[in-house]
């Protein structure tokens, strides 16, 4: 039995043989690998030849997708801005029909590629954080309104009670005299 590293004319048979389906027993044989060997080497290779198949169909899903007009930076502003955008806005803003656009963002929403879901997450923590910030806003705003009555009061207050005090003055002035 051979140990050590696989030529790739040793790889090219093992999957030669596997794929005419020989048994594992006559693979060994042939190759003078032991049959764990020859078992581990395939699952290796599998794993590679699917890892190489997986990048090549990311890199033909992005240039289809850059084909159609949507690029990763449009993605991610489809899926942040789209409910907020009315019809004639979002067709507008990304020029195909609202039709396209709406298919395009359940397409997103539904995938199951890493780069969509990744997207998917980067938007949902974008809305969460501009709404948040919002609701800050509002009640920043209903606190500030409310501090600006309550000086306006105390400023109306203040003037009542100076006119009051100019206005004794005045009278105790004029008596005096």
């Amino acid at each position: 039995m051979k140990k050590g590293k696989w030529s790739k004319e040793e790889e090219t048979q093992l999957m030669e043989y596997v794929n005419d389906e020989v048994s594992w027993e006559d693979i060994s044989t042939e190759l003078q690998r032991s049959i764990p060997a020859c078992k581990s080497r395939m699952k290796k290779l599998d794993k590679l030849l699917l890892d190489k198949l997986a990048a090549n169909a990311e890199t033909v899903l992005d240039e289809l997708d850059e084909l159609e007009g949507w690029t990763p930076e449009k993605d991610l502003d489809l899926l942040i801005n789209f409910y907020e955008l009315s019809i004639d806005e979002a067709k507008n803003k990304y020029g195909m029909t609202y039709a396209e656009i709406a298919g395009r963002l359940e397409y997103l929403i539904d995938s199951a590629q890493p780069r969509h879901i990744h997207a998917v997450m980067t938007a949902t923590d974008t809305i969460r954080s501009k709404k948040l910030f919002m609701a800050n806003m509002d009640n920043e705003t209903w606190t500030t309104k409310r501090s600006i009555k309550k000086i306006n009061r105390l400023q109306h207050k203040i003037d009542a009670l100076k006119s009051k005090v100019l206005a004794k003055l005045n009278i105790g002035g004029k008596d005096n005299e």
